[in-house]
């Protein structure tokens, strides 16, 4: 979508990068009112990391390595997803890496093409919409390299099966 207002753009990477908190995360408010700023340390820096790492953004040393570690160590296919996508991003630099948490995603997928095992998205989604949301990153992710074609297919022929209805999930 080409007409979102470039300053607008700016001012928020800027804040976003404004609460970097020096080890690779980002400092949150205890003040928010609803769950949706109740999700881990851990859901909200790939998050925000993975959008800044989407958006071009570059000196994001820190945030990447803790995404790396993330990626290495997380059984959560949500987590997982959101730092592959990071990872594999070109500006993200970190090509090894996200390879290797590419793998590691695919092996995640469930029988039934989607993937199922994470805890909660940054909107704390549970159930089915969880299990959307975490696939449709995963997708994402896997059409960022070669070899994983056959599994996002599968994920996607899953989301296709698993709509509300009128074209909607969720």
């Amino acid at each position: 979508y080409g007409a979102v207002d470039t300053a607008m753009l700016a001012r928020t990477i800027a804040w976003l990068k404004s609460r970097r908190d020096g080890k690779g995360g980002y400092l949150r408010d205890a003040k928010a009112l609803d769950s949706f700023g109740r999700a881990s340390p851990e859901v909200t820096d790939a998050y925000i990391t993975w959008a800044l790492v989407s958006a071009g953004e570059r000196g994001l040393e820190k945030e990447i390595t803790k995404l790396v570690k993330l990626s290495e160590t997380t059984e959560d296919a949500y987590q997982l997803a959101l730092a592959t996508g990071a990872l594999l991003e070109k500006s993200a630099n970190a090509s090894k890496a996200g390879l290797a948490a590419v793998a590691r995603l695919a092996k995640m997928q469930a029988a039934s093409g989607a993937w199922m095992n994470a805890d909660h998205s940054i909107t704390r989604s549970g159930g089915s919409n969880l299990h959307i949301e975490t696939t449709a990153l995963a997708v994402l992710a896997l059409l960022k390299t070669e070899g994983y074609l056959e599994q996002a297919r599968r994920g996607i022929a899953w989301l296709q099966n698993n709509r509300s209805g009128f074209g909607q999930w969720g």
